[in-house]
């Protein structure tokens, strides 16, 4: 298992972007294209969790 992966973490950049969103929705709403913004990166950050698991299941075993 490559420890890179197990550690790999979204950018700086995206990671200033999701807050800016999750702040965004929190006061003001978000428009559909911020919505669709949003819901891509938890889509993202959910898949990677579950392939990091794997990878480390599969490691484990």
């Amino acid at each position: 298992m490559s420890r890179e992966f197990v550690f790999a973490r979204p950018s700086e950049e995206t990671q200033l972007r999701v807050r800016d969103l999750m702040h965004h929705e929190k006061t003001v709403g978000l428009t559909r294209d911020e919505t669709a913004e949003r819901d891509g990166y938890l889509e993202m950050e959910h898949q990677m969790r579950i392939a990091k698991a794997r990878a480390r299941q599969k490691h484990a075993g």
